[in-house]
This record gives structure tokens, sequence and C-alpha cells, in this order.
């Protein structure tokens, strides 16, 4: 019953719910993103692939739902320290919106998005 009013909440307050969101990793995310470019022929697919080497380095195989606002804010202070230009961060972290606004596109269409 718990679940249930957690799911509900979840639902009222507009987010995705069900076990296919609860399962996507950040490398499910990357995927998408990759797929994305490769079918509209982007060419700035490598500095896509760079910048997420870094999400990857920092976030590992951790679940969408736990790349949260404070672990966004860490990461930045680690690239700072690790002296990577602002406007570097700036595309790393767009390319991180990306993969979840793609995410989220995806699982709305009813695709899979766990792979």
């Amino acid at each position: 019953m718990e679940l249930l009013k957690k799911r509900h909440t979840e639902i009222v307050a507009g987010r995705p719910v069900g076990p296919d969101v609860e399962r996507t990793i950040l490398e499910d995310m990357v995927t998408i993103l990759i797929n994305d470019y490769t079918a509209n022929k982007r060419r700035s697919i490598n500095r896509v692939q760079d910048a997420v080497s870094h999400l990857r380095d920092f976030f590992g195989d951790a679940r969408a739902r736990e790349i949260t606002s404070d672990r966004v804010t860490a990461y930045v202070a680690t690239r700072l320290a690790e002296k990577a230009a602002g406007s570097t961060i700036n595309y790393e972290l767009s390319t991180l919106g990306r993969m979840f606004t793609l995410t989220v596109r995806a699982k709305s269409s009813n695709q899979a998005v766990h792979i």
C-alpha cells in the first residue's frame, strides 16, 4: 500500500514512474544519446563522447534517479579541481541534460529504455 501511495504521489507530481524508470542507469542514457547523434549524423559526436567519458568517470553506473542536483554540484566541484575550463564543464552538463531529455522522450513514447 505504501508503494502505491509513493507511485501516486510521483504521478501527481508529473514524474515518470515504473520499473523501467527505476532501472535506468547512466549507461542506458548514454546509449540513447549516442544513437540519437548517430541517427542524426551530428558531427560533434566525438566531442559528446569525450564529455560522456568524464560523466562516466564521476557517476559510474549510477541510476538516473541518483543523479541529483547535489551530485551534479559535486561533479562541477570535482571538474574544477581537475582544472577543467568552465565552458567544458558547461558542455558536459548540457550533454547530461540532453541525455535526460532524450530518455524522458523515449519513455513517454513507450520505447524500451532499459537495455
